[in-house]
């Protein structure tokens, strides 16, 4: 029973020390900079949700059009006036093509 005690506090000594060391990886997860520490991470961790795109990458060529940067030749830039000349009036007399034939309607 004498020998129990030391014995008991010798093991604890040793024991202690080395199971209160932080593991490392510990030191990770706690980190904030983790990009895995994430709420939906901790309570799945196989999720992937917001780690990737939700749409996959466009592949070849772009099919969208290429917008033109504004610039005062093609009117993306000034002040909104209407540069275009004065509209003509409608010609409402309706022009007949020729005819080959002399005989006029």
């Amino acid at each position: 029973m004498k020998l129990t005690l030391p014995l008991l506090v010798i093991g604890m000594a040793v024991w202690l020390p080395t199971h209160a060391t932080a593991q490392p990886w510990l030191h990770i997860a706690a980190n904030g900079n983790n990009p895995y520490n994430s709420p939906v991470q901790r309570a799945n961790p196989n999720s992937r949700q917001g780690s990737v795109p939700a749409t996959p990458p466009v592949r070849g060529p772009s099919t969208q059009p290429v917008p033109r940067t504004p610039t005062v030749e093609n009117r993306g830039i000034g002040n909104g006036e209407n540069l275009r000349r004065q509209q003509r009036t409608p010609n409402l007399e309706p022009t007949r093509p020729p005819r080959d034939n002399p005989r006029a309607p």
